[in-house]
């Protein structure tokens, strides 16, 4: 049983050992790659490119690349934490190369940094630079920030949160002390008691008499006029047939008597159309017309008289 464990850890070994020339060559495509991004002035992807190297296959290589792209960036915190890491490397072949650019380098960024350390009464409240989280209290050591002005946050569950406005110089150290008090619960609403709205006055229907009165006229003085006019076609037809007896009237006092005799006929009809209509809308209101009060009884009462 033995041995077939040995052969087993033996053969991971071997297959980790195959992947590992992989994986460097890999990384190495994606540092060639990334130099020559920043050639054409691509910080960004560079800097993706030399990140994602790292993480397949870290290397002091990868991270010097990623501090000088971040450099470009002026991520300058993350920029001298990489270079840094990459100087550490000493019996690295290429960062012994490169060690004269990579701390000039180094060099630059810290004087664009200062420290930061921050005390509070409170342990594990949360503090925000610029709005941007850094850390959680107690800090063990200084924190490196972008020197210049800074809005500096602190937040803590329960406590009311805690700003101040810091001036952070360069390549100096900043000690500050910021208090959390105790947040204070909202006094409560006062309850305002709910009115009972009052009943809306009861509107009363609008009469229609005025339109009943109007139309009931306009169909009086239509069915007269019409009557009027009635009377007044049978009288030139008469007249009209004593001069000519005939259908075919030459005689001139015949034809204008037949002519007048038509234009009544057509007043007569135009007004005793309009006057019957006028009669039949009145009605119509009369029976529909909304009355107050007892408008459901007087309505009935109408109806069935």
């Amino acid at each position: 049983m033995r041995w077939w464990i040995l052969f087993v850890v033996t053969l991971l070994a071997w297959s980790a050992q195959a992947q590992e020339p992989d994986a460097r060559a890999r990384a190495d495509e994606l540092l060639r790659a990334g130099v020559e991004l920043r050639k054409e002035g691509r910080e960004g992807e560079a800097f993706e490119r030399f990140r994602e190297a790292h993480a397949m296959h870290p290397s002091p290589r990868a991270l010097g690349q990623m501090g000088l792209a971040a450099k470009s960036m002026r991520l300058y915190v993350e920029a001298e934490r990489y270079l840094e890491g990459a100087l550490a490397a000493t019996d690295d072949a290429w960062v012994q190369q490169n060690r004269e650019a990579l701390e000039l380098a180094r060099n630059v960024v810290s004087k664009q940094l200062a420290s930061l350390l921050v005390r509070s009464n409170v342990n594990g409240a949360e503090l925000l630079v610029n709005g941007h989280s850094l850390a959680k209290l107690p800090l063990e050591q200084p924190l490196r920030v972008p020197a210049g002005s800074a809005l500096l946050e602190l937040r803590a569950a329960g406590r009311a949160s805690a700003t101040q406005q810091a001036t952070l110089p360069a390549g100096t150290t900043t000690e500050l002390a910021m208090e959390l008090v105790p947040q204070k619960p909202e006094a409560p609403k006062p309850s305002i008691p709910k009115k009972t709205p009052k009943p809306l006055p009861r509107e009363e229907p609008a009469s229609w008499a005025p339109w009943i009165f109007t139309t009931l006229g306009v169909g009086v003085v239509g069915v007269g006029i019409g009557t009027y006019f009635g009377v007044r076609t049978v009288m030139k037809k008469n007249e009209r047939d004593e001069v000519c007896p005939d259908a075919a009237c030459s005689d001139d006092r015949g034809i204008e008597l037949d002519e007048d005799a038509r234009r009544s006929a057509l007043a007569s009809t135009i007004s005793l159309t309009i006057g019957g209509a006028a009669l039949a809308t009145a009605l119509i209101l009369w029976l529909v017309e909304p009355v107050a009060n007892t408008a459901d009884a007087r309505f009935l009462t109408r109806i069935s008289f």
